[in-house]
């Protein structure tokens, strides 16, 4: 069982659990893991909290290996390649929001 703290239910899926269990490591790594698991793990390495404004579509799937990248790096590589864009409140506060959306 798996809560998804963005959309603030609960659901039964399979989950990579060496994925989960990385956070701890230097290297985060990522092979077909949703978006949504992505940013969340990626808030538990960089100890900031990500929060989503709109509505983001969160289950797209990606593979990537993240290892000494600064935040704003790996944000910016996301925001290239979904249809994301990321905006720094503070240093330990993002806001995620759909490119699409106005």
């Amino acid at each position: 069982v798996v809560y998804n703290r963005y959309e603030g239910d609960f659901c039964k899926t399979r989950v990579n659990a060496r994925d989960i269990c990385r956070w701890y490591e230097t290297r985060l790594e990522f092979n077909a893991s949703r978006l949504g698991d992505v940013l969340f793990n990626i808030g538990d390495r960089y100890r900031v909290n990500i929060e989503f404004k709109s509505k983001c579509s969160l289950d797209s799937r990606l593979s990537m290996t993240i290892e000494r990248e600064p935040l704003e790096q790996v944000l910016g590589t996301l925001s290239s390649l979904f249809p994301i864009r990321y905006e720094r409140l503070s240093d330990d506060r993002i806001i995620i929001t759909d490119k699409n959306k106005k």
